[in-house]
């Protein structure tokens, strides 16, 4: 009998990925079987996984007896999940000159970095560079910090840095 064999596999694996699998061979026309093995790491309908959490799980496979031919070998194959890599997207406010540093900023994610209804609260904190008026002004991030029941499942890369503009205070003098 022609052994049965899972193709398609991807190079890495993340929180949140959907991929398809395929098997090639196994004697027969009979429907392949797939099968998550002992995790509650992903889920299989059809060849088509999806990853609900992080760490390891293995794909199984089989053809069903048909046409004369019994059931084909099992086929598995193992896959770690990491964390999903996100970037914040991390924004300072503009401010008028008042001679000091500070910087309001806020961070948050894109459309689409979270997984679902997952919750992950951003903190982040900075200050110009400079105090001086300007416009495109560095303004670096000095704290940052996420916090969440499903931080856990995410890589998250900061940026160093972002830009606001300083402005100039218009001031009216009174002659006496």
């Amino acid at each position: 009998q022609n052994p049965l064999s899972i193709t398609d596999k991807p190079a890495s694996v993340h929180y949140g990925d959907t991929f398809v699998l395929s098997a090639i061979g196994g004697s027969g026309s009979g429907d392949i079987v797939w099968k998550i093995v002992e995790s509650s790491i992903a889920t299989i309908d059809k060849g088509v996984v999806t990853v609900t959490g992080t760490g390891s799980f293995t794909v199984e496979a089989y053809r069903e007896a048909s046409g004369g031919y019994g059931q084909s070998n099992t086929d598995t194959v193992s896959f770690y999940a990491d964390p999903k890599p996100i970037t914040p997207v991390v924004t300072a406010d503009n401010k008028s000159y008042d001679r000091t540093t500070t910087a309001t900023l806020t961070a948050k994610f894109k459309d689409g970095d979270l997984v679902g209804d997952d919750e992950v609260t951003l903190t982040v904190d900075g200050s110009f560079e400079t105090a001086d008026v300007g416009t495109n002004k560095k303004v670096m991030i000095t704290l940052s910090d996420a916090a969440g029941a499903d931080v856990g499942k995410y890589k998250i890369t900061w940026p160093e840095s972002t830009t606001a503009n300083i402005s100039r205070v218009n001031a009216e003098w009174e002659q006496k």
